[in-house]
């Protein structure tokens, strides 16, 4: 149902020009595909597969899709973009129709326990990673559209920073492919920090890159890593705070929670260029990402679930 209301409002965004309904079209398309985000990953989590084997596939998905949409962009029509944004979303659809066999977990002990389904709300752990998440995401989000932006003030065509994007998610395979021989290895703390270390490094060579080769490495080397890490992290550390029953509802309550703390950053962020400068903003994220690792200090989550083996 989200992937098919994903696939109407796709055209209707290409077809519209009237400013309020494009920003009501835009928060009703990117609402609907966050919602469709928490149930994907746990479903690559439920099978008989392992986890990077399955999640690679939508970094394949996602590199092409940068590529192509910067090509429409240079030398094609804007509107071309969102046409391609139903018709994967169509495609998306058929790929869900054949996923029935995917259990999550048994119906029985599902509707027994139906009266605590939301009782990790009252979870410290919980709470505390749900701030952390809304930190880290609401940069993380900020980085992905101020990049590319970035790159182009440094000088960049349009159509060569849409290779560098694509070649920066590249990067993000081994982590996904070979998940299976640390995520389950270290804490969900431990592997937490190194992920605010990732984005604080990367945000603080876009803050000082004196030119665009400084800016295009670190993307390559860093921009696709830490994101990554963050959202293997997040289905570890919920099934170590939640029960099982809860997953799924725990990850869209973060997932609600990452698109509210999107669009405060985006406002927040585009206040600050605007009377700055995106270096400014850079800096600024790298603090808050500072901020996110002392609090991350204070998270304890056992590390017994086996998520990605």
């Amino acid at each position: 149902m989200c992937a098919a209301c994903v696939a109407v409002f796709g055209i209707l965004f290409a077809l519209v020009r009237e400013t309020m309904l494009l920003f009501l079209l835009n928060g009703c398309i990117m609402g609907f595909i966050s919602s469709l985000s928490p149930v994907s990953e746990r479903m690559a989590t439920s099978t008989k597969y392992r986890y990077g084997t399955i999640r690679i596939w939508g970094t394949f998905g996602y590199a092409a899709a940068v590529q192509v949409a910067c090509a429409m962009m240079e030398f094609t029509s804007p509107q071309l973009i969102f046409v391609s944004v139903s018709v994967s979303a169509v495609l998306a659809i058929v790929g869900f129709l054949g996923t029935d066999d995917i259990s999550f977990t048994d119906t029985e002990a599902a509707k027994a326990a139906a009266g605590k389904q939301f009782s990790f709300l009252c979870a410290p752990m919980y709470i505390l990673f749900v701030i952390i998440g809304f930190i880290f995401s609401g940069c993380s989000n900020l980085n992905m559209t101020y990049s590319p932006i970035l790159l182009q003030e440094l000088g960049m065509p349009t159509g060569a920073v849409g290779t560098v994007l694509f070649f920066s998610t590249i990067v993000e395979l081994p982590v996904i492919l070979f998940s299976y021989k640390f995520m389950d290895r270290f804490s969900g703390r431990t592997l937490m920090l190194l992920a605010f270390a990732i984005m604080v490094a990367q945000f603080l060579l876009y803050a000082t890159a004196p030119n665009a080769f400084v800016a295009v490495v670190t993307m390559l080397v860093l921009r696709a890593i830490g994101s990554t890490l963050f959202g293997m992290i997040l289905l570890k550390i919920v099934r170590g705070v939640v029960q099982v029953r809860s997953v799924s509802t725990a990850l869209g309550v973060i997932s609600a929670t990452d698109a509210m703390s999107a669009i405060l950053m985006q406002n927040l962020g585009g206040i600050l260029v605007e009377n700055t400068s995106i270096r400014i903003l850079y800096f600024a994220m790298a603090g808050l990402m500072m901020l996110g690792m002392i609090l991350t200090l204070f998270l304890r989550v056992q590390n017994t679930e086996k998520v990605f083996s």
